[in-house]
């Protein structure tokens, strides 16, 4: 398999995730209506999916709607809202955009330590983060509690 080969491969298949992602929030929106903590998820899943491939604008456009619904959903301080700004943060660092990035890893670390307390894995990843400046995609943190 030549180089070239495998970059066209790995298009293809980037291709049919995000196709495939796309079509689960279309399905969750049919489902469930627009304020759902699935098609919450699935927003962030493209979102996050998009920034790993460097489409930042697309994937924060993701990031900030499912942002926005888990703080309808669940409050600015829930657990869930910290998970997408952890994700949020991470779009931002990627757009050489650190300051913003940290004020979102610092609102996160203090939703999270007041949910869980200092001595929690998730909250004790976010500071080491936070205080590297890295903002790494939270993934699926925001089942750890």
């Amino acid at each position: 398999v030549t180089l070239a080969q495998s970059k066209k491969r790995k298009k293809r298949r980037d291709r049919e995730i995000e196709t495939l992602l796309r079509d689960v929030i279309a399905i969750r929106r049919a489902s469930n209506g627009d304020s759902h903590p699935d098609l919450c998820k699935a927003m962030e899943n493209l979102g996050t999916f998009l920034t790993e491939r460097e489409r930042l604008e697309e994937g924060n456009r993701l990031l900030s709607e499912a942002l926005e619904m888990k703080t309808n959903l669940y409050g600015v301080h829930h657990p869930q809202a910290a998970v997408s700004l952890l994700n949020m943060a991470s779009n931002l660092t990627r757009r050489k955009r650190p300051s913003e990035a940290r004020i979102l890893l610092q609102k996160a670390t203090t939703i999270l330590t007041r949910a869980y307390g200092d001595e929690n894995a998730l909250t004790q990843t976010v500071r080491v983060d936070g205080d590297t400046g890295d903002a790494g995609d939270a993934g699926d943190a925001g089942d750890a509690g």
